[in-house]
């Protein structure tokens, strides 16, 4: 099967969470076989207001230019607010969406925070209609498939969850280092900030020894901070000795949608981690390896003690591999996500009952366009 890929952001390695789901869906397709041709849209469309805006007309253009000739088997584009695009496929391409989360529940979840973001303000009618372009529509977690099945009921939604090669890195001697990962996007911004002003102090009463390492470009706004016990290491090309020189990490994120990749990675690796119940979206903190709390004091509570009990450390550690096993499998996601796409051939492409006119290429100026706060 022959796919292009549209993305308006870039897919640099290890840098952000989306571009990490989008290598992971494109090479996954790459490793069955399948020819994959991307296509980065960025530069095109220059400065934007809201980097998630609605296709621009630049957009249109580039894809209506690769779709010429011979088209693709597979039109793919990277998040629901580039999905007019796929109004541009010709008949027998079939249309997909990898969504990453869903845009209105996003902008909700950050104005129930009080958290900034610098994403358009979706509704669900905006992401309802955009989404009718769509055949199939990929989401990275469960709660938001079922989200998705209610503003895009003609189409087939599928669960993708992104994961990471299963590594169960022994402990290391000393207990009393936590990690947090993060870019340096707003909720990550918010959610370390709380955790060194609420919740940090008070592990160090109760642990004083203890060490918080933050590696990513988060990094760069706690430059200023004077913490006992922080060590930034800004952005690494490797995170595995991180993760081997840490027992725990923390994910105390107040805003976000989606699945948190750095979570994932943690249970990947066999480390428990400490999290919000934000931080938990889209998992089953009863599978074990997670802890979830979103008192300060609790959450200061739960780490020391895993901080102070070799045995519970070493019993989540296990747990948190068991739960990556069986959730996060890289195998047996692709596995699952190959046979829905060769069902989708397999019927013809054909698309699933559309609204009508959803067949037909629209034109930019179209599109509800989400107001920029």
């Amino acid at each position: 099967m022959r796919t292009l890929f549209v993305s308006r952001v870039t897919l640099p390695e290890g840098v952000r969470g989306n571009a990490q789901y989008s290598l992971f869906f494109t090479r996954g397709l790459e490793t069955a076989g399948h020819e994959v041709r991307t296509a980065i849209t960025l530069e095109a469309v220059g400065r934007l207001d809201c980097w998630d805006a609605p296709a621009r007309p630049e957009e249109f253009a580039i894809v209506r230019e690769l779709l010429q000739g011979d088209p693709p088997d597979l039109l793919v584009v990277n998040y629901s607010y580039m999905a007019p695009l796929l109004s541009l496929a010709p008949e027998g391409v079939a249309r997909a969406v990898l969504a990453h989360d869903a845009r209105h529940l996003r902008h909700a979840k950050f104005l129930e925070t009080g958290c900034r973001s610098d994403c358009s303000p979706w509704t669900e009618e905006q992401e309802r209609e955009v989404l009718r372009h769509a055949d199939l529509v990929i989401a990275i977690q469960s709660e938001e498939a079922a989200a998705f099945r209610d503003v895009a009921p003609h189409a087939r939604t599928v669960v993708l969850p992104c994961c990471f090669p299963l590594d169960a890195l022994p402990l290391p001697e000393d207990g009393d280092a936590c990690l947090f990962v993060g870019s340096d996007a707003d909720h990550n911004r918010q959610g370390i900030g709380w955790f060194l002003d609420a919740v940090w102090p008070e592990v160090l009463r109760l642990r004083p020894t203890a060490m918080l390492n933050v590696c990513g470009t988060v990094c760069g706004s706690l430059r200023d901070r004077d913490v006992p016990g922080l060590r930034l290491h800004g952005r690494v090309d490797d995170l595995t000795p991180h993760f081997a020189a840490n027992g725990v990490g923390v994910v105390p994120l107040l805003a976000g949608s989606g699945c948190k990749l750095k979570l994932v990675e943690t249970l990947s690796r066999a480390r428990p981690c400490v999290t919000t119940s934000t931080g938990a979206q889209g998992l089953d903190p009863a599978a074990g390896g997670l802890v979830v709390a979103d008192d300060p004091a609790e959450f200061a509570a739960a780490l020391a003690r895993l901080f102070a009990d070799r045995a519970l450390l070493q019993a989540r550690s296990e747990a948190a591999f068991a739960h990556a096993k069986a959730r996060f499998d890289p195998e047996k996601a692709h596995t699952e996500f190959r046979q829905t796409l060769d069902a989708l051939r397999a019927a013809g492409h054909a698309r699933h009952a559309a609204a009508p006119g959803s067949h037909h290429a629209v034109t930019p100026d179209k599109h509800p366009k989400p107001t920029v706060d």
